[in-house]
């Protein structure tokens, strides 16, 4: 939910229901265990073919293998304004050598990514541009 979002309805139900409302939203984007476990087996199937991108798409998913940065300071989680948490990620699929940052809703979804490995994330890629890179 966006800053805007979250003011019009504040302004017009109150703080309470604007707060209620984010939490919902956070909830219907968590993906139960069994749909987690159907990606997972999709994925390890076909992500030796998408070596180039790291990147698959599974229905309206995508999901993308990435790992932490090996800096620490760097693998802190950071709460956004609208009540999510973000993350930095080092994904090779990324064009250039950009950043990747990563919002989740949950904290405790996030928590994995404080320690150093590789992992699936799944959820929508939305690209954008910064300082005319994409």
């Amino acid at each position: 939910m966006t800053d805007r979002t979250y003011k019009v309805l504040k302004a017009i139900w109150g703080e309470d229901v604007a707060k209620k409302y984010l939490a919902k939203r956070r909830v219907a984007e968590v993906l139960s265990e069994d749909e987690l476990k159907k990606i997972r087996e999709f994925v390890d199937k076909v992500m030796p073919e998408h070596m180039d991108d790291l990147r698959v798409r599974y229905e309206n998913h995508d999901v993308l293998l990435v790992e932490t940065p090996t800096r620490e300071d760097l693998r802190q989680l950071k709460e956004t304004s609208s009540g999510n948490y973000k993350a930095t990620v080092v994904w090779n699929g990324a064009p250039g050598d950009s950043n990747f940052v990563a919002v989740f809703g949950p904290r405790e979804v996030l928590e994995p990514l404080t320690r150093q490995g590789l992992f699936y994330i799944v959820g929508r890629l939305n690209e954008r541009e910064y300082n005319g890179r994409k």
